[in-house]
């Protein structure tokens, strides 16, 4: 995605870029025998965060995204720093990916099931006034919880790049890059609603330092204070460990 031109023309003109590394990401080696050798990392993850220049949190990206799928969703937030308008931008958004999705499904001539509206506890309903219709959803953290589900579920599951490409309904042939592709289209239909839930809760924007923990562990099921990253139970001589 950083090599993309138009990805590159943003992060030079618009922002600042910088890095941090949250902790080492953890390295398995696999030693075939005859020089065969496989090195690789383990449930490494990332998040883009979008700041203003004295350091809070405008919007939040977590996981993978296409070069397409990261200048549709960076946009909004750059354009709402622009005008002083990030205040509501979380809440704006959600409700506007809510109205798309809704009518989504009442366009379809026959039923479709919603996962992001059943997380998010709302009815396939159109409202003129634009107005949320929610059931029963829980907290905000259960609703997010249920979101960032869907991502787990499907990825946590093991899978070659055939099944990935298979399911994905990708013409035979295909390159691994419409892996990279699928993960940014749930993160989009998923993890970035879960976001405008999560960040449209704070009345003063928060520092990356006090919500990355957080959202590592809501978003990816990632506890950055475990030393094991949860894979103690598959690691020999660790506790838990086999």
């Amino acid at each position: 995605m950083l090599s993309d031109e138009e990805v590159k023309q943003v992060l030079n003109d618009e922002v600042i870029p910088c890095w941090q590394m949250v902790r080492e990401v953890p390295k398995v080696t696999i030693d075939f025998g005859g020089g065969r050798v496989l090195k690789r990392t383990l449930v490494g993850n990332t998040v883009m965060y979008l700041c203003t220049p004295d350091g809070r949190v405008i919007d939040a990206l977590p996981g993978v995204y296409t070069p397409n799928d990261f200048l549709a969703e960076v946009r909004p937030g750059l354009d709402a720093f622009k005008a002083g308008r990030t205040k509501e931008l979380h809440t704006t958004l959600l409700k506007e990916t809510v109205r798309s999705e809704q009518i989504r499904v009442s366009m379809s001539k026959s039923y479709v099931e919603s996962p992001l509206l059943e997380a998010l506890g709302v009815k396939p309903t159109v409202r003129d006034d634009g107005a949320l219709v929610k059931t029963e959803s829980g907290s905000t953290d259960k609703v997010i919880e249920r979101l960032a589900r869907l991502i787990t579920d499907v990825s946590k599951q093991p899978k070659s790049s055939d099944d990935v490409l298979r399911e994905s309904g990708v013409p035979e042939g295909a390159d691994g890059s419409e892996i990279v592709a699928e993960d940014s289209r749930n993160n989009r239909r998923f993890l970035r609603p879960a976001i405008h839930l999560y960040l449209s809760q704070f009345e003063v924007a928060p520092a990356p330092a006090e919500i990355t923990e957080d959202i590592f562990s809501k978003m990816f099921e990632i506890d950055l204070k475990d030393p094991y990253l949860g894979l103690a139970k598959a690691i020999p001589g660790t506790p838990g460990g086999g």
